[in-house]
């Protein structure tokens, strides 16, 4: 519980310092905390809902053919 709000107090700090856009970090933050591994299961959300782990840094995500992956690496590479 108080990794949990350690990780809460991270993001809340983090919408603070970008009131104007912190609408836009709601993606990547969602899926760095399903990426995180859970303590008791030793698996990750992703990992326990659908058996894989999305990537979250842009070079991870480089070549791809989808055009949703591409407008999203673009716009990591922008912040």
């Amino acid at each position: 519980m108080e990794w949990k709000n350690q990780w809460l107090e991270q993001f809340l700090c983090l919408i603070r310092t970008n009131q104007d856009e912190w609408s836009t970090m709601l993606p990547l933050t969602t899926l760095v905390h399903n990426n995180t591994q859970n303590a008791t299961t030793a698996f990750s959300l992703n990992q326990l809902i659908s058996g894989l782990e999305p990537v979250a840094t842009p070079d991870q995500g480089e070549g791809s053919d989808n055009p949703l992956a591409e407008l999203w690496v673009n716009q990591l590479r922008q912040w």
